[in-house]
């Protein structure tokens, strides 16, 4: 019987397929995708106009660094907080960090992925990177930086913790999905986003069978 997501405090805004790393386990398989592309600003900006009462608002990607308009879109998703949600953080694995250093504090957090260079076969570790802009940063967003674990369906699927993606709705391309990773899994369901988003996403099932992060999807 499939699940649904009947959480969603938070909601992951996919601005490009775009990335510089090519992670042989990502969860969105972006390695696949022949032409990547950025998505435009003000479609993004459109699809989440209806939005209001989110806890938070990732700006995710792909690498949302490598978006063209990265500046301009941070300017115009920050004018938004606190009325349609209450905190606008950055998830990125540090790449572009120093290209954008002036736009950076327009983000409460942001959430750097720290990759050694024994993270996957033929990773290259980024701790010089983000250390160098640790400590060139002006301020005025905190920044977490967390280990990258890369996991498959056949190691999270033995563990017993429910999957923490649930509380993360996803948008791509102007569609609302019932969790951060659906987007990207051809087989998921999504709805429009209109001012009823929540009440519209709890009848959208949770692909877990297809997901790489599926943890006790049977239950």
């Amino acid at each position: 019987m499939s699940r649904t997501n009947k959480k969603h405090l938070n909601v992951m805004l996919l601005i490009t397929d775009r990335c510089d790393r090519m992670c042989p386990t990502c969860c969105f398989h972006l390695y696949s995708i022949r032409h990547p592309q950025d998505r435009d600003v003000k479609a993004l900006i459109d699809s989440v106009k209806n939005l209001s009462g989110v806890d938070i608002l990732f700006v995710s990607g792909g690498e949302p660094t490598l978006h063209q308009g990265f500046h301009e879109l941070t300017k115009m998703l920050s004018k938004w907080r606190p009325s349609k949600w209450k905190r606008l953080v950055l998830v990125t694995n540090g790449a572009r960090l120093l290209d954008h250093v002036d736009c950076l504090p327009l983000y409460d957090e942001i959430r750097i992925s720290l990759y050694s260079d024994k993270t996957y076969i033929g990773a290259v570790g980024n701790e010089q990177l983000v250390k160098q802009f640790v400590s060139s940063f002006p301020g005025g967003s905190n920044i977490l930086i967390s280990p990258t674990v890369h996991i498959t369906r056949d190691i999270s699927s033995t563990a017993s913790l429910p999957c923490g993606r649930e509380m993360h709705a996803g948008i791509l391309d102007g569609r609302l999905y019932p969790c951060c990773v659906a987007p990207y899994i051809p087989e998921a369901m999504s709805v429009p986003v209109k001012r009823t988003w929540r009440k519209d996403l709890r009848s959208v099932p949770l692909p877990c069978e297809k997901c790489r992060f599926a943890i006790n999807a049977e239950e």
